[in-house]
């Protein structure tokens, strides 16, 4: 029997009706509301409840994250020219240093032997045999860069070797130092005519990067930056270039410190 022909015995008057009429039976004739029994269901937290709950803790977490990778990216791509006041940081890393002492004084130059290891080696093997002793700085563009490493002084001379061009990354920055050579930097025939002769830049000439073969930054001047500027403050009142005195006065020695 179920429940619509089941009958039951009201509570309040002891009328017999049916159990479907008896909620009906109590509204009408004793003005009464049986109360419907629902079951008890537990409360769940939503996953957006508790993202909100732990938002901050998960920003922290993305921050933390986040500068993590902008640090191993600066540390494995060469990123160590980012400068304050137009200057490189300081470096604390174990890169081998070229001294360089001119009639000016002295600077000093980090050689990136990790992203530029054929450039920065060639130059470093030149030094320890003392090839650049007695050289000088024979050009300067004016507020660009002051170039040298010419055993003849006039832009024209070399080693005697050419080394590969390699893509080093690195860019050419306000005192970064870079290898020069001859030809067209965007013809591969001319991409290898590197050898002895190399600059500093003065500013950021980024410029120089968007060759399809760059002119290879390998390092960069870490002590000394008023030396360098002295340097390429020699070019005359409104001249953009120059060779000769007293550029070719400002002689320099190298030596190389692991």
């Amino acid at each position: 029997m179920d429940a619509s022909s089941r009958l039951v015995t009201c509570p309040e008057c002891g009328a017999t009706v049916k159990e479907s009429n008896l909620r009906r039976h109590l509204s009408r004739v004793h003005s009464k509301q049986l109360e419907r029994s629902r079951p008890k269901r537990k409360k769940r937290k939503s996953i957006v409840r508790k993202l909100r709950r732990h938002s901050g803790y998960l920003f922290v977490c993305a921050l933390i994250v986040i500068f993590g990778l902008v640090l191993f990216y600066a540390v494995n791509h060469g990123l160590w020219r980012a400068s304050t006041g137009g200057q490189p940081k300081m470096s604390t890393s174990n890169l081998p240093r070229a001294v360089f002492q001119t009639n000016l004084g002295s600077f000093v130059v980090e050689l990136d032997t990790r992203h530029a290891p054929i450039t920065a080696g060639n130059f470093m093997d030149l030094a320890a045999r003392g090839f650049y002793n007695g050289l000088t700085f024979h050009r300067i563009v004016k507020g660009a860069l002051i170039q040298g490493g010419d055993p003849y002084g006039n832009g024209t001379g070399g080693s005697g070797k050419n080394i590969p061009w390699e893509n080093s990354t690195l860019r050419n920055l306000k005192y970064t130092i870079a290898m020069a050579r001859a030809g067209d930097p965007n013809d591969p025939r001319f991409s290898g005519t590197a050898s002895s002769q190399f600059f500093i830049n003065l500013k950021d000439n980024t410029y120089l990067d968007n060759f399809k073969y760059p002119f290879v930054v390998f390092g960069r001047v870490v002590e000394g930056f008023d030396v360098v500027d002295s340097i390429g403050s020699l070019a005359p009142p409104g001249s953009m270039t120059y060779d000769g005195p007293p550029t070719m006065t400002v002689k320099m020695n190298i030596s190389i410190h692991s």
